[in-house]
């Protein structure tokens, strides 16, 4: 990294937040679906590649205390920043190093899961071989390595937009006024683009649209840092196999499914081998960004995924059953509504998986509990399994609604409580991030926007405040005027025992729905 980039991380340092798709519960999922050794999660090494202030890493080493975390970048500033979480959240198996990426040798030893988000493409070619480097050196014979990057042919379109706004900023000495005057230009571009010239202006617009709602360091680390080398998918392909390892997929293994194109165009896909597949699956997308998963080279993967790899994993739905529906209802078929989608359920099995899978929302279920628990239910209601295999026709289903993106699979995920009990609790590091802000992480390792008020509930969510005492808290608080209750458009004034009662149930069942109540 040129010290001009690190000087820019120093002055606009790179908010650091969780991304769900590299936390080892993900990552473990392909190597169980092509037939390959797991790597430790409990127990094992974890490396981090630019983790910045360790907004990534910290929440996994929470979630896997007996896992031994690194994360070491070049940034003093966002080291600082993160060493300053970790003296809030003490935990004893992370360690923040401000270290150069080409200073890591052998010394550091083998790691199980070496993760590198959001770096690749914006470091020079001899930090990217280096990275390449340490995923063939410092890596278990079953570890994996994540490794995020800009790809053509889409960032060709996007590249172009950079490089107006970097010529445009070269006049400005200071990061905030290089950020403003970035976003004037393209706003004024998207507006003023020569009518004629319909494809350009779209691509303006398209641009302004993206940029619009991203963070100002996004924009600045994105668009007007000195290195963003985007590349084919191939090209990467061939950097990693000249280094020994070999591309196991992607971190999104719906993507690498030919089932999401017409039957015409699904059929020729089918014909060319994976890794050209891959890549003419990114010319038909026009993609922009890959989050690849890597292996060593010497591994014999199965591409002939069975339904019965799964059970290895651990099921959730993606979302609730919408309504209050009688999912195992008598009728022979019956329509469910999971998020945005609708299915047709028929079989009595997977409409008591359903069920089950509804009520531990939103936690996740490993799949042989899940099995056991729909023949039990199933006899105990007076049914018969007309089936001699439940496990394999559940299977079955189950990947279909997993292919479907009705079902998440993780192996050994972090429990949550999908009830709040008489004396909730949150995680510490929840804690301390409301303390300072209203974003906190949960335990599936994603962001949750909280208001004031929740802000103001987590910091008591210790496991020794029982309920009786939040609501005598939050009548304290109403009290003193700290928060208003809404009810529409109309401020509520009279606050009453019941009412406080009502929003402390409501906030704390919202804490559970958003997966930040532990067990």
């Amino acid at each position: 990294m040129s010290n001009s980039s690190l000087v820019t991380y120093d002055e606009v340092p790179y908010v650091s937040g969780p991304f769900s798709q590299t936390v080892p519960c993900h990552l473990a999922l392909l190597p169980v679906l092509f037939g390959l050794p797991v790597p430790s999660i409990r127990g094992g090494r974890v490396l981090e590649l630019g983790c910045a202030s360790g907004g990534n890493i910290v929440a996994m080493a929470q979630d896997l205390p007996e896992t031994e975390f690194i994360g070491v970048d070049l940034s003093a500033r966002q080291i600082a920043d993160g060493q300053k979480l970790l003296a809030e959240v003490p935990l004893e198996n992370i360690e923040l190093r401000h270290q150069s990426i080409l200073d890591i040798d052998d010394s550091w030893g083998k790691f199980d899961f070496i993760i590198c988000h959001g770096v690749y493409s914006w470091v020079p070619r001899v930090v990217q071989d280096k990275i390449l480097d340490i995923a063939a050196r410092n890596m278990q014979p079953a570890g994996l390595c994540y490794v995020s990057y800009n790809t053509f042919p889409g960032w060709h379109l996007r590249a172009v937009v950079r490089d107006m706004m970097r010529y445009h900023v070269t006049r400005f000495d200071d990061p905030e006024t290089k950020i403003q005057q970035a976003r004037a230009l393209l706003a004024f571009l998207a507006k003023k683009c020569v009518p004629r010239n319909e494809a350009y202006r779209q691509l303006l617009a398209e641009e302004a649209a993206i940029l619009e709602g991203a963070a100002d360091f996004y924009l600045f680390h994105e668009h007007l840092e000195d290195v963003n080398e985007a590349l084919y998918f191939h090209e990467f392909v061939e950097r990693v196999h000249e280094v020994g390892l070999t591309y196991l997929g992607d971190t999104d293994f719906r993507s690498m499914l030919t089932e999401h194109f017409d039957s015409e165009t699904a059929a020729l896909l089918r014909g060319v081998p994976l890794l050209e597949q891959e890549q003419y699956m990114d010319f038909l997308r026009n993609r922009t960004f890959r989050s690849s998963v890597l292996c060593h080279g010497d591994v014999t993967v199965d591409l002939n995924v069975a339904p019965q790899r799964l059970a290895a994993c651990s099921v959730m739905l993606a979302d609730r059953v919408e309504g209050d529906q009688a999912i195992d209802s008598s009728a022979e078929h019956i329509r469910l509504k999971i998020g945005a989608s609708e299915i047709t359920v028929s079989h009595p099995i997977t409409k008591m998986a359903l069920t089950i899978l509804n009520r531990e929302w939103p936690g996740y279920l490993p799949f042989d509990e899940l099995v056991n628990q729909v023949v039990r239910s199933v006899e105990a209601g007076g049914g018969v399994i007309q089936t001699e295999a439940p496990r394999d026709m559940l299977a079955r289903d189950v990947m279909t609604l997993w292919v479907q993106g009705l079902l998440r699979a993780q192996v050994d995920p972090p429990s949550v409580a999908n009830k709040p009990g008489n004396s909730p609790s949150v995680t510490a590091l929840v804690r301390a991030q409301a303390r300072v802000g209203n974003v906190v992480v949960n335990r599936h390792h994603k962001s949750v926007q909280v208001d004031e008020m929740t802000r103001s509930l987590l910091c008591k969510l210790d496991g020794e405040h029982s309920r009786e005492a939040l609501l005598a808290w939050l009548a304290e608080a109403f009290a003193r005027g700290e928060f208003r209750v809404r009810k529409g458009d109309t401020q509520i004034t009279d606050v009453d025992d019941q009412l406080i009662s009502e929003v402390l149930n409501g906030a704390l069942q919202a804490a559970a729905d958003h997966s930040l109540l532990i067990q």
